[in-house]
């Protein structure tokens, strides 16, 4: 779920997004506290595919918060999405050919992780 969210966090981050919302059970923000994220609960519990409520965090309060075991993790991911996003805003035409910024990223995690 961390790695998950880093690299949510850094798309974001690369396309100029400073503010990031979510989803999630109580656990979650909970979890990722430990890795220095901390989100801020922006609404009431409800019933969404079972207790769910609204959380707030900008990106750089991630950047910035991250645990030191994990910033080297942080900086990988942001270079590799970085670099990714870069060579897809060179590209002048966009189709299904021409991957957009992220998904070359998200193909070669997704098949390293068997997904």
């Amino acid at each position: 779920a961390v790695s998950c969210f880093l690299a949510a966090n850094i798309m974001a981050d690369v396309v100029n997004r400073t503010n990031l919302f979510a989803m999630m059970e109580p656990f979650l923000p909970r979890l990722l506290k430990r890795s220095g994220i901390h989100f801020s609960k922006v609404g009431e519990d409800i019933d969404y595919h079972g207790l769910r409520a609204p959380y707030f965090v900008t990106t750089t309060a991630v950047k910035e918060g991250v645990v030191p075991e994990l910033a080297e993790l942080y900086a990988a991911i942001h270079d590799l999405l970085e670099d990714d996003c870069i060579r897809a805003n060179k590209r002048k035409v966009r189709d299904s050919s021409n991957p957009r910024c992220g998904e070359s990223f998200i193909s070669q995690l997704s098949s390293t992780a068997g997904v």
